[in-house]
């Protein structure tokens, strides 16, 4: 198995400011908060071809790169993840370890953002509708949509091994 960080991209999310916000004294947002993009992918060898069997999108946002002050919380933002996307397919063998694997995956991702100094993690919990995909395109018949009630518990559960 390999894992590739597939892409990285610094981008710039542009913020508004209204007028009303800024004579009013209420703290506007920043004009722009950059943050950077990354598609980390997980490759198996099967019947040897590298497949893609599991994808997490995560865009990474650090105060100190939007804050002219690094000292200065930014409307009480610090270093924080998000965890945009995160999707698979079964073809992971073997299939009973595929569970393990792929929130080791996530709780890898929590921890190497940890000891690279981000505090917050934010996770995105919401399953595609059946037929509707966030990462890959197809996934085989046989695959199951998981629930909310599935999908936040799977979060969960990987969660818990990342805070022990």
């Amino acid at each position: 198995m390999k894992t590739r960080p597939s892409d990285s991209t610094d981008k710039r999310e542009r913020g508004s400011r209204s007028e009303t916000e800024v004579s009013s004294g209420i703290v506007p947002p920043p004009e722009a908060v950059p943050y950077q993009s990354k598609a980390i992918a997980l490759f198996q060898r099967i019947d040897g071809l590298d497949i893609c069997i599991f994808c997490m999108y995560v865009q990474e946002y650090d105060k100190t790169s939007y804050s002219k002050n690094p000292d200065q919380d930014v409307i009480g933002q610090n270093k924080r993840v998000y965890v945009a996307y995160l999707d698979s397919v079964e073809h992971f063998r073997p299939r009973k370890c595929r569970t393990a694997v792929y929130q080791e995956m996530l709780v890898a991702y929590i921890a190497a953002s940890r000891a690279r100094g981000f505090e917050s993690a934010h996770i995105w919990a919401c399953p595609p509708s059946r037929g509707n995909s966030f990462v890959f395109w197809v996934h085989p018949l046989c695959q199951r949509t998981p629930t909310r009630d599935r999908l936040e518990q799977w979060y969960h559960q990987a969660l818990s091994r990342a805070a022990a």
